[in-house]
């Protein structure tokens, strides 16, 4: 196993001649699935949030500059708020995603 550089983020990768398998960190994952934003993807990033104790400043200020690259931003927005009712609702401190998520007008 070896790491290759995948944009900014170093990625854990294996090569072969035809294939490159690479891993997303957890805020890449969680990012990607909020984009899309059903409640399977929700679920999952509480999951990975709980069990790697990301920092939640960090993600949400990473959501929003990939979302600037997105073609419809409100709707990324929407997803980070759907994702920070449900940590709320299960009582997580959700507040540093919630501070991001109001100061945000796409």
């Amino acid at each position: 196993m070896t790491y290759c550089l995948i944009g900014t983020v170093w990625l854990k990768c294996k090569y072969s001649w035809w294939l490159v398998l690479a891993c997303l960190n957890p805020d890449d994952l969680i990012i990607s699935k909020m984009f899309r934003g059903t409640l399977v993807d929700v679920q999952d990033s509480i999951v990975m949030i709980k069990s790697a104790r990301l920092d939640l400043k960090a993600l949400a200020v990473r959501y929003k500059s990939t979302a600037e690259y997105c073609f419809n931003p409100s709707e990324c927005k929407k997803n980070l708020d759907y994702l920070t009712d449900e940590l709320e609702r299960q009582e997580l401190d959700a507040s540093d995603l919630r501070e991001i998520s109001d100061s945000w007008i796409p």
